[in-house]
Parts: structure tokens; C-alpha cells; sequence
């Protein structure tokens, strides 16, 4: 019987260039990821108004907040849905890397290396450079939030530390405030990563 390890492959080449090359591939991904990181974004502010809501009667009952007492499971699970901001910032920087790299490949298909691999310039997760790269303007502070997408990608969206110290050292953004790398987003912060990636999404539905 023929399994999977015996297609010859010459067919993975096949599939290799056309999923790289279709512009629509990566604007798909991206979509999906955008639908993923919204619902993540919902679950996050729900749990971020039932904090709110749940401190706020603690303070006006007199009784124990929940930083002097043990919590309890809703509590518990609340604090979990918390973390989705951070998965949410993971997701919306992957699809505007999706849509960035489809731009950059629909306008450079030699980018496709012999159809085999990825030239050696999109293999990284700098999206100030992608979206510099793709011709879509942006703002000082669009690229804080750019540089903020690209820190939740490469670790505080997925992992509870980078691999170095000097990755979670304060730094500075374009206006002179410190900032520590991998804090939540704020929606100033998040409604910017909703105007660069629809920008990105009409310029690649018109390539």
C-alpha cells in the first residue's frame, strides 16, 4: 500500500511555490488569524470588565480583596482570561506578517527561491521592516505598536520569557516613555493594530 512517505517529491515542489506565490494564500491565513485574535480580544475584555466589576463591589462591601484571601475558581479563570490579550497580540502580528510577505511576493515572486524555499529576507518576525518593506505607510506610534506585535510573536505571546534578559528591559518608543516589553496592549494600542492591518489587507486585495 502507498503512504504519504512514498509521493515522490517532486509533488511537495509542485504545492511549494504555488502556496507561496498565490497572493490570496496569505490573505486567507491572515484573515483567519485576524477572526482568532478577536475572539481572543472579546474573551480578554470580558474578563478585564468582570475584574473591574468584581474589585469594585470587594471595595464597597468592606470585605477581603482577593489579593488577601485565596481565589476562587471564577476568579481563577477570569485571571486566565486575562492572558488573551497576549494571544491576541500574538495573532494580529502574525497576519499582518501574512499579508506583508503576500505583498512582498505578489511584487517580487523571485522571492520563492528555485520553488523550494523562502529567500533569506523573510525568514524573520521584524514587522516594521515587512510593513516598511511593503509600502504602507505608518505612523511613529503604529511602529511602537509594530515593534510591540513583533515582541508577542517572537516570545511574550507565546512563551512566559525570552531567551534573554536584555529582551524584557525597559525601552524607550518613539516619544520618549519607557515602556516594559510584553505589557498588554492598551486599545488606543490595539485599535492602531486594527488600522495597519486593514491598510495591509486593501493593499493586497489590489495586487
Amino acid at each position: 500500500m502507498v503512504t504519504i512517505r512514498d509521493i515522490p517529491d517532486s509533488v511537495w515542489k509542485k504545492q511549494f511555490a504555488p502556496r507561496c506565490r498565490m497572493h490570496a494564500t496569505w490573505r486567507l491565513t491572515a484573515i483567519g488569524l485576524h477572526r482568532s485574535a478577536t475572539a481572543c480580544l472579546e474573551t480578554y475584555r470580558t474578563a478585564k470588565d468582570l475584574s473591574f466589576r468584581s474589585i469594585q463591589q470587594e471595595i464597597s462591601s468592606g470585605k477581603p480583596t482577593t489579593g488577601s484571601r485565596p481565589m476562587t475558581q471564577e476568579e481563577y479563570d477570569v485571571c486566565i482570561d486575562l492572558t488573551a490579550i497576549r494571544t491576541y497580540m500574538l495573532l494580529m502580528g502574525l497576519a499582518i506578517e501574512n499579508l506583508a510577505k503576500g505583498i512582498l511576493i505578489s511584487a517580487n515572486p523571485a522571492l520563492v527561491k528555485d520553488n523550494i524555499s523562502l529567500d533569506k529576507s523573510l525568514r524573520h518576525h521584524n514587522l516594521v521592516k515587512f510593513v516598511t518593506l511593503s509600502g504602507v505607510t505608518m505612523s511613529d506610534k503604529e511602529g511602537d505598536v509594530l515593534r510591540m506585535l513583533t515582541e508577542h510573536v517572537t516570545w511574550s505571546g507565546c512563551y512566559p520569557a525570552p531567551l534573554s534578559v536584555e529582551e524584557i528591559r525597559p525601552k524607550e518608543d518613539s516619544t520618549g516613555t519607557w515602556f516594559q516589553p510584553g505589557t498588554a496592549a492598551s486599545e488606543n494600542e490595539i485599535a492602531s493594530v486594527d488600522r495597519i492591518y486593514y491598510r495591509l489587507l486593501e493593499k493586497l486585495n489590489s495586487v
